[in-house]
């Protein structure tokens, strides 16, 4: 735990006024409130930069900017405040397997938490895109889960655990989480990697969504999707200042017409990666 991380600046971010206590019912509440107030978002590495993840850096954007950030980001802050609040966060790196063909392999550059509690280690992931995890599911099992945002699953696989989604009818694999935990320079240079790689999932793509209560907002370039808690999909292509709009209203990021500006000059120059995106 930081000595300078502002708990009460982060608990006002993410709209909590409840009692607070290291256990199972507030983890769920607090990953539900988080993913719903703090948006998962990839523009600093789409405009060139390699986002902080120090404490000072991930307080200074996505609790008194008001920004958002994707797994290095989410994941840190979130393990900034677990801890302030006493439960014992462990970050561990996992593999992307989701939209690979077969056979495709990428090194471990997701980020996410595994949560110490009585009733076993609970995973928890504040940051994977359009399917983010909005409840923790525990390690130990092997049963379908539930969240609020779906059902989900852990499967042993040879070199961890492979989570997965149920998407309409189908599991899909995301990723597969490591066992052992990571150092801090493990996650910075993770998070460089995958602020850097050219022609890569975010330096090559805008990426953002957010997960409100009952449905998911995933927005890929110029391409929003809609989800609703039934599954039912709407899909709406963003022409002209739409997409500010967007991002602004929707996605809920407090985007100055500079920044929109620089994104779209971004966009305009970028060959989309062919790296999947969870979306």
């Amino acid at each position: 735990m930081a000595d300078d991380f502002d708990l009460d600046g982060y608990l006002a971010r993410i709209g909590w006024a409840e009692p607070l206590a290291p256990d199972l019912a507030t983890l769920r509440g607090l990953l539900a409130r988080h993913t719903a107030a703090i948006p998962f978002e990839g523009i600093e590495a789409l405009l060139g930069r390699t986002p902080a993840v120090d404490a000072a850096g991930l307080q200074a954007k996505l609790v008194v900017a008001r920004r958002g950030g994707w797994c290095f980001e989410q994941n840190s802050l979130l393990a900034l405040a677990l801890g302030a609040i006493g439960f014992r966060a462990r970050p561990l790196l996992a593999r992307v397997v989701y939209g690979l063909p077969p056979g495709e392999v990428l090194s471990r550059t997701h980020m996410v938490l595994a949560v110490d509690l009585p009733e076993g280690a609970q995973l928890v992931d504040a940051g994977f895109g359009g399917i983010t995890l909005t409840g923790p599911i525990a390690l130990g099992s092997r049963a379908v889960q539930p969240t609020p945002h779906g059902p989900f699953r852990l499967v042993e696989v040879t070199d961890g655990l492979l989570l997965q989604a149920l998407l309409g009818r189908d599991w899909v694999g995301l990723y597969v989480v490591a066992a052992g935990p990571q150092l801090p320079a493990d996650i910075e240079a993770a998070n460089w990697l995958v602020a850097n790689r050219p022609g890569g999932i975010f330096t090559a793509n805008l990426v953002a969504s957010r997960a409100p209560p009952g449905r998911r907002l995933v927005l890929l370039n110029r391409r929003l999707t809609l989800r609703e808690a039934d599954g039912a999909e709407t899909i709406t292509l963003l022409a002209g200042k739409a997409l500010g709009e967007v991002l602004r209203r929707e996605i809920g990021l407090p985007l100055g017409d500079a920044d929109l500006a620089a994104i779209e000059s971004a966009l305009a120059a970028a060959r989309p990666g062919h790296i999947p995106i969870p979306a």
